[in-house]
């Protein structure tokens, strides 16, 4: 559905033609009235020009599928969407849902006179963004691949709902490298849909995955197959730049790489949690895979709404836990009254079950039975157990595992994300994948133990030893780092030095635990070491950042070289522009803010930096501010989150722009109002003459003398860049 922008440059064709779809539905529908069967794959092959584009190829085969429904024919759902390879499992879902509808027509809005939306056309400019293609459907809301003429045709993906502002809400608070960004929402009141902007890389999710690695020669032996299926959608569909495979899934057994995708999104999960936030609808659908292979957690918004969770029920019942089925069935377990982090738990096991046999571990569903007695089954056997993992590649420990996540009492899974991500990370371990491999290879491990024993004991004992302790301590420090626990990820590095004062992963590795502690001190000492035993650029670069904490001299000539060396990303370019900001040299901080953006449109810090650099500028040179600060200080406001701070200098640059002086006071007035409840002290209004000149004292006076107590006021001028080192 969506993607991330991970610094390359994206590959965007021509839209498809609203008008070549309509052509060839209508094609269908007057062959079939003619008595003539027309089929999509016939008409498809005369118009090769469709190439990529998905929404045209399933919306003429459906057309297909209905006119033999209505036609009386019967059509096996499973063989009609295989003949369209790559789109197979978009397909099936898509007339699966279309057998929901028939058994439930409560599921559909608009069933009982609720209004019909209208949803915005491909080839439309709508709220800024230029809609080249439909990327996919649900009855809540599309979601389409646009650009954003405003900066640079950069594509986005964008999805269109009337519920999106709940969702962009709780997306916005989350900063993960598996859970999908948001860039803006916006909204179109004439339509009363709401947008969510996201970063665009590519539409494949883990069900696409899934729907070819288990083909007709069986379950996959290699993790390889997880990428090769990635890449295929790719370049079936919208084509995107390709990134390097991840190594973990690439060059390790199917089995290992599975581990590794669930690790991480338990990860992600147990950030999420931490902030309040549970998923409510973990399936493959929801998790994108990235050209590099990094699932992504795709969309938080379902409504703890009883009604709508009914409503919502379509691909998710399998991979719903016991206390939603029965909440939604209006017998709630015992101790059950709302959402449960452990229920996201649950549906990930679902998911991971799913990924090793290829199968559910409840049993199959039938879509067109009606919700609620389809729910009523799926809870009762949820209550007997799941069937044994299937795939004999799975040890016993992981088999386990996978049970526990699948328990149906709730106090019996994993307690937490972080639980169950050290898990999975210990089925990584080298003896976990050693005797997983011995037990798949049992006729060649037999031999190898023969030659070991012939080889006599010593042989045997190294064959058998685990990784150096330097390793394992950098492993351990880099799980912990991951995780946040930086005091014993610092433990595990200072153990790592300690056993090879010449490690550079141990030095560089501590150095990051203490500058996360906000130690920057001691962060530089380690730092200083690891650019003694190797100077690249990603040392430069935390140098840096932590002599910006106070010394802007010594940052600027250490940014400098950081960008010599190639470490010249958005979020650095931004942080040098601040620390030229502070000691004035404004010409060449706006110079860097333009690098910056031109790398990150949409990077809010750079934009507010650039704004404000033109705003000192004007009170420098004594003229009005040029309108690039305007639009500038307006998209930062779009992209979010907004703090006091923000508007305040909104406030601030309004002051300085042309135009009607009753317009800009009152513009200026609202954005200042805004910061205060936010938290700006108004004294500090009080005391810009550009602000009491425009707006007047008394006007400022109304805002009443106390500061509200809020922790929204202060904006990020910096960004992290450790963020992209990782």
């Amino acid at each position: 559905m969506s993607g991330h922008s991970g610094g390359a440059t994206q590959t965007v064709v021509a839209p498809c033609r609203r008008s070549l779809k309509e052509k060839l539905i209508q094609r269908m529908r007057d062959g079939w009235a003619r008595g003539e069967q027309v089929t999509a794959d016939e008409l498809l092959k005369q118009h090769p020009e469709v190439g990529h584009c998905r929404s045209v190829i399933l919306d003429v085969a459906f057309e297909e599928y209905s006119q033999r429904i209505e036609a009386g024919a019967p059509v096996d759902r499973a063989e009609f969407s295989r003949q369209f390879g790559v789109h197979e499992n978009a397909l099936r879902k898509l007339l699966s849902v279309n057998g929901l509808v028939l058994t439930n027509p409560d599921f559909v809005p608009g069933a009982e006179g609720d209004e019909v939306v209208k949803w915005p056309e491909v080839g439309e400019t709508l709220l800024g963004f230029h809609l080249l293609e439909e990327l996919g459907r649900g009855t809540f809301a599309r979601v389409y691949l646009a650009v954003e003429p405003a900066l640079g045709n950069r594509p986005v993906a964008v999805k269109f709902s009337r519920e999106a502002a709940d969702e962009a809400e709780t997306l916005g608070k989350l900063r993960h490298p598996n859970v999908v960004p948001v860039y803006s929402v916006r909204h179109d009141y004439s339509s009363d849909l709401s947008a969510i902007c996201m970063p665009f890389l590519g539409q494949v999710t883990l069900a696409d995955v899934l729907s070819r690695v288990f083909g007709p020669t069986g379950r996959p032996q290699k993790g390889r197959a997880i990428m090769q299926a990635i890449a295929a959608f790719n370049e079936a569909c919208q084509p995107v730049d390709p990134l390097p495979s991840d190594p973990l899934i690439d060059r390790r057994g199917y089995v290992d790489a599975v581990i590794h995708l669930a690790a991480q999104l338990a990860e992600a999960l147990n950030y999420t949690h931490a902030r309040g936030v549970c998923h409510g609808d973990l399936k493959p659908s929801n998790v994108l895979m990235s050209p590099d292979g990094k699932p992504m957690l795709l969309d938080f918004n379902l409504s703890p709404d009883e009604q709508l969770l009914e409503r919502r029920m379509g691909g998710t019942v399998p991979y719903m836990a016991p206390g939603p089925l029965a909440q939604m069935l209006g017998r709630p377990l015992k101790g059950v009254t709302e959402a449960d982090p452990r229920d996201d738990l649950f549906s990930l096991g679902v998911v991971l079950y799913e990924m090793l046999c290829g199968s559910f571990p409840f049993g199959e569903v039938d879509a067109e039975v009606p919700i609620k007695e389809l729910a009523a089954d799926l809870l009762n056997r949820q209550e007997a157990g799941p069937a044994e993992v299937s795939n004999p590649d799975v040890d016993p420990p992981l088999a386990r595992l996978i049970a526990g996540c699948l328990a149906f009492d709730a106090q019996k899974r994993p307690q937490s994300g972080e639980q169950l991500a050290a898990a999975l990370r210990q089925s990584l371990s080298r003896r976990r994948r050693s005797y997983r491999w011995a037990r798949t290879h049992r006729r060649l491990s037999s031999a190898l133990v023969a030659g070991v024993l012939a080889m006599g004991a010593a042989g045997a004992v190294g064959l058998a030893s685990l990784p150096p302790i330097e390793e394992r301590l950098l492993q351990r420090g880099q799980q912990a780092l991951a995780s946040g626990k930086l005091a014993e990820a610092k433990d595990y590095f200072r153990e790592a030095v300690d056993h090879d004062p010449n490690s550079y992963e141990g030095w560089f590795g501590r150095g990051r635990a203490w500058h996360g502690m906000g130690d920057h001190g001691e962060a530089l000492k380690d730092y200083n070491e690891a650019r003694r035993i190797r100077p690249n650029p990603l040392v430069f670069a935390c140098i840096a950042e932590c002599r910006a904490e106070s010394d802007d001299v010594l940052a600027i000539a250490s940014y400098s070289e950081a960008i010599e060396k190639g470490f010249a990303t958005a979020p650095l370019l931004n942080n040098f522009a601040v620390a030229l900001m502070r000691k004035a040299e404004l010409a060449k901080a706006g110079h860097w803010l333009d690098v910056a953006l031109q790398l990150d449109p949409s990077l809010q810090a750079a934009l507010h930096n650039r704004a404000m650099v033109e705003f000192r500028l004007s009170l420098r040179e004594d003229r009005l501010v040029k309108p690039r600060a305007q639009a500038d200080i307006m998209l930062a406001l779009a992209v979010g989150p907004v703090t006091g701070e923000l508007l305040f200098d909104a406030a601030l640059i309004s002051s300085k722009s042309a135009g009607n002086r009753d317009e800009l006071a009152e513009v200026a007035f609202n954005y200042l109002k805004e910061a205060h409840r936010l938290g700006a002290d108004p004294e500090k209004l009080k005391g810009e003459r550009v602000l009491r000149e425009l707006v007047g004292l008394a006007r400022l006076d109304s805002l009443g003398k106390q500061r509200p107590v809020s922790d929204l006021y202060a904006a990020k001028r910096r960004v992290d860049p450790l963020s992209e080192i990782d």
